[in-house]
């Protein structure tokens, strides 16, 4: 379940995204719904840790050409994600 905390806080994260690609839960309900059943987070905090570990995961495979698949977004915060990520040899 969304709750509205967690609408507002994408809404808020689209019209301050600055990027040229927006991602798409960002625009539509549907894909946010999905995004959250998907990964089964329904707050804020949650919804951070999970777009923090897809892009640690991400970066994880181009610095070291392998995914990390021993890791899930619940094993840490997004801050803590974010500080692995700055860990990485890019």
């Amino acid at each position: 379940m969304i709750t509205e905390e967690l609408r507002q806080h994408v809404a808020k994260l689209a019209a301050n995204h600055t990027g040229c690609f927006v991602p798409i839960e960002y625009e539509d309900e549907d894909a946010l719904a999905h995004h959250c059943e998907h990964y089964g987070c329904s707050t804020v905090e949650e919804y951070e840790a999970t777009t923090a570990w897809e892009s640690y995961f991400d970066l994880h495979k181009d610095a070291y050409g392998h995914k990390p698949r021993w890791t899930k977004w619940s094993d840490h915060t997004a801050e803590e994600w974010h500080e692995l990520i700055a860990q990485l040899p890019l």
